[in-house]
């Protein structure tokens, strides 16, 4: 019988996997708490980083197929994520305070991140995420 645990984060819904991503990527920012907190990397970039963290062992507490996650490696972009930014914007989650979009405003606060981290649960899976997608933005710009 699987854990219990991995089958609640098998059982994520796209929306709340997503907002449980983009809770933990504001959780673990150096930011103030009462700030916003900003990703700055090419749109392309951020699909590269963000499909690598989910292949990585970090992304492997999640269950891809379920999600309906997809990346097309030919452009380097995952329609998946690129769907999930624009409903993530449309949710208040995030911002794109330039035209070019290579900036990526998360609008939560910490407190709020926490809460929302709670409320979807699988924390430490999601933190985990979070770090992965992070160093492989970092690599990327290297």
């Amino acid at each position: 019988m699987a854990n219990s645990a991995e089958s609640q984060v098998g059982a994520l819904t796209p929306d709340r996997f997503f907002a449980g991503f983009i809770a933990a990527l504001r959780t673990i920012s150096a930011e103030p708490e009462d700030s916003f907190s900003r990703l700055t990397a090419s749109r392309v970039s951020l699909n590269r980083a963000f499909h690598r963290a989910m292949t990585s062992p970090a992304g492997s507490s999640f269950d891809e197929g379920a999600l309906g996650l997809d990346f097309d490696p030919l452009y380097g972009v995952s329609p998946w994520f690129e769907r999930a930014l624009t409903r993530a914007q449309r949710d208040l989650l995030v911002g794109f305070p330039n035209p070019t979009y290579a900036s990526v405003e998360i609008k939560l606060k910490k407190p709020q991140a926490d809460r929302l981290l709670t409320l979807i649960g699988h924390r430490d899976d999601f933190i985990a995420l979070a770090e992965a997608f992070l160093t492989n933005i970092e690599a990327n710009a290297a």
